[in-house]
């Protein structure tokens, strides 16, 4: 699938990782990580936050406990 918009990734990111889709906190708070991480939003620096987002996810203890 292509998905071409950081929340349709974010959302993808969740699903894949967790099994389920991100709440709205989450989502809050992953949309204030990009707002800071990615000021520029060249195609470099939002590669990289979303690198950064997606170790984040599997570095969490929910993740952890998943498998």
């Amino acid at each position: 699938q292509n998905y071409s918009t950081p929340i349709e990734r974010v959302r993808a990111g969740f699903q894949q990782a967790y099994g389920r889709a991100p709440t709205k906190a989450e989502m809050e708070s992953t949309a204030k990580f990009f707002r800071a991480f990615a000021k520029d939003r060249s195609p470099e620096t939002m590669q990289l936050t979303m690198a950064t987002f997606c170790q984040g996810l599997i570095s969490s203890a929910e993740f952890r406990y998943l498998f």
